[in-house]
Order: structure tokens, then sequence, then C-alpha cells
């Protein structure tokens, strides 16, 4: 007899194109609310099953302005069909810098930054001091951004795309940043990254490498939406930190996609049985339901 998990990866790499039924109900699930019930499960039923209402952040209003500015400028403008040359005249005997580069198109770096200015979300700022912060750090990275688009161009195929496929008993959804076809023909799976990269255990800032891409929970689920939404197996996943400007690239393992099923099933497990404990960690002072939170009242004692 054919076990759940075989006729899973028969699903995935080729074979039936839907998983066996189940007398489960079917659990929703997102990257997003796996991630937060891991971190925290009683913040998971907050925020996803009370869905009781979370204070506006500032980094969630920059990561969406720079999100969407991102999406429509490749909606708009298709950068491979763009030769450069420099909008403004360098001086002579100098080079100017990258900021003068234009493209024959018509394309140029105002096109990026007045759609920045369109975008941008200014709800969650505590001061017009740290709302100007974050607007001056958006330009920098996206002045940076567009020095390197526009001297490496690729197609983007799809921008926002979402996706869901059934893992068991859960139908998991999700949203593509980007997906980009490169040279070779072959596809690329690009996630956005605004904040700053943050080690899990302790929330501090650290050196980007390729440990975080090559364990990345996130991509494999991606890289899963896209083989079973559009019958594609893409060539390689990549974090873009914005940032810094650096994108870190990486393929997928098949043990790689063998622990996506395992951890899906993990959560729901846990979920379907309401195993709701708080779980204290750095970003505690942060959280939206910290009021609500035992564990947090009992750490102030």
């Amino acid at each position: 007899m054919k076990s759940e998990q075989s006729d899973f990866f028969k699903h995935l790499f080729g074979g039936e194109k839907s998983l066996p039924k189940s007398e489960k109900k079917i659990l929703v699930l997102s990257y997003s609310q796996i991630s937060t019930y891991q971190q925290c499960s009683l913040k998971y039923k907050f925020q996803y099953m009370e869905k009781r209402p979370s204070k506006p952040s500032p980094h969630l209003d920059f990561g969406n302005t720079i999100h969407n500015t991102l999406k429509e400028f490749h909606q708009n403008f298709d950068l491979r069909k763009a030769s450069p040359f420099r909008s403004n005249p360098a001086p002579k005997g100098t080079d100017a810098s990258d900021e003068y580069w234009g493209t024959s198109n018509g394309v140029n770096l105002e096109d990026l930054l007045e759609l920045y200015e369109k975008n941008w979300v200014a709800e969650g700022y505590e001061s017009r001091e740290q709302e100007e912060e974050f607007r001056r750090e958006g330009e920098r990275m996206l002045k940076n951004y567009y020095q390197t688009a526009i001297k490496n161009p690729n197609l983007p195929l799809y921008l926002e795309e979402s996706f869901k496929f059934r893992i068991g008993d859960c139908e998991i959804w999700g949203k593509i940043d980007r997906i980009d076809r490169l040279p070779d023909g072959e596809w690329e799976i690009i996630d956005y990254k605004a904040g700053k990269r943050r080690i899990k255990q302790v929330g501090l800032e650290a050196d980007l490498n390729l440990l975080e891409i090559d364990e990345s929970f996130q991509l494999s689920l991606y890289y899963l939406g896209c083989k079973n939404k559009f019958e594609k197996v893409p060539e390689k996943v990549s974090l873009y930190y914005l940032k810094y400007n650096q994108k870190i690239s990486a393929a997928r393992r098949p043990e790689q996609l063998r622990d996506v099923e395992r951890i899906v099933d993990q959560v729901a497990s846990q979920i379907r049985e309401k195993k709701f404990e708080p779980k204290k960690g750095p970003l505690c002072p942060w959280c939206s339901y910290k009021e609500l939170c035992p564990a947090f009242k009992e750490a102030l004692l």
C-alpha cells in the first residue's frame, strides 16, 4: 500500500495532480502563519484564529512600501530593452557617479523614486523623525537597487504571484515577490528582504551567508508553490537583501523539500490539538499582544 508520503512526492515531482482526500477539515496555512506559530503559538492564536488587530509597525509599513514600489517599477518598465547612457553629462576629466545613469528608452532613477513616493505608507511610524529616517534609508536602497538592475537586467515573468497547493490535510498558500526568466531560459525565485538580516535565536543583526538561504523554509515552500502552479522546477531560489544590495542564491535539495512536509504536518497537528502556549523570546517587548500574554506579564514581576 502506498503511503501518504509517497503520494505526496509523486504529486510534487510529476505524478498525480491531486493528493488523496482526507476526512479531516482542511487547514489553510501560509508561510507567515507557520513562522508565527513557530515563533510563538499563542501569538498565532491571537493573530490568526481570534483575528485580534495588531499594532501598526514602521517595519511592516516600510516593507510594504518597498515591495509595492518594486512591483510597479518592473510592471511599467522593461529594463532589458534599455541600453545605458548618462542622462546628464559627466564633468570633464571625471567619472560621474552611477546616479546619473538613465536608459535609452526613457527609464531613469526618478521613475523609481516617484513610485516610491506614490506607494509610501505612513501609518506605523512613531514620529516624523523616525519616518524621515526610514524614508532616507529607502531612497538609498532603491538607488543601489536601480544601479544594479540597469546593468544586469533580467525578465520578471511574474510579480507578487500567488499560489496554493495541498500537503496532506493542509492547503498551503502564498505570494512570491518575483519569478525571473534567466538568460538560459531557466527560472529563478526572488524574495525581497527590506530589513536587516537577523539571527533568529537572539534577534541580532549579522553578516549575510549562504547558510540562511540554504536552510530557508520559506523559499522551499515557494519552490513547491511554483512547481505545482506552473509545472516548472526553478533552477534556483534567491534572497535579495535590499539593505546590502546583495542577492544570495541556492538550489533546492530533495531533503529540504521533505522537510517542508514534516514542518507543515508538525505545525498543523499542534494547531489541531489546540497547543497555544506562549514562548518567551527577544522580540516579546515589541509584540502587539504582550498585554494579553501571561508569560510577558510574569516576566515583569
